[in-house]
């Protein structure tokens, strides 16, 4: 069983050369589940998951409107187990992390577009909330895979193929 539930979100907040004091963000919509199943197929060690799609109920939509930013996220993920990684909201750069680096210098942008359609059959003719990103090519194990590109493509209709 589930519930959405509303709660005060409290997060540690940097202007990227000072670390600062929990910002809170009252009445977060958030959701529990006793499902451990909900977990399964994740890294091991994982407690829970975030939305971050561009529905009203994502973090950084949540939060920007607690805040008044923008309703934007830049994620950082680690390539080391013992490094965790960061989430920057609110702001398209420059991305401090003190003392004094900008990580904007050395992060690699992937962009996410939409589909012009929901994907969900219930909410039809509206923009989607999920993000996709755009491949270029697929490599496996360092050797590039052919395929028709034109499979990846998505229509003003929403549909998704060659047209």
């Amino acid at each position: 069983m589930a519930n959405a539930l509303t709660d005060w979100l409290s997060l540690p907040h940097t202007d990227g050369r000072n670390p600062g004091q929990l910002g809170a963000v009252p009445e977060f919509i958030f959701s529990c589940s006793k499902q451990k199943s909900l977990l399964k197929g994740l890294v091991k060690g994982v407690a829970g998951i975030v939305g971050l799609d561009r529905s009203n109920f994502s973090l950084s939509a949540q939060i920007s409107n607690t805040v008044s930013s923008p309703n934007l996220f830049a994620l950082c993920l680690s390539g080391s187990p013992s490094a965790p990684g960061l989430v920057f909201l609110g702001t398209s750069g420059p991305y401090y992390f003190y003392p004094q680096s900008d990580l904007s210098k050395y992060l690699i942008y992937t962009p996410l577009p939409s589909n012009p359609l929901r994907s969900s059959l219930e909410i039809y003719r509206y923009p989607s909330a999920e993000y996709f990103i755009g491949l270029i090519s697929i490599k496996v194990n360092g050797r590039v895979v052919q395929f028709d590109h034109t499979l990846l493509n998505i229509d003003a209709n929403g549909l998704v193929g060659p047209s």
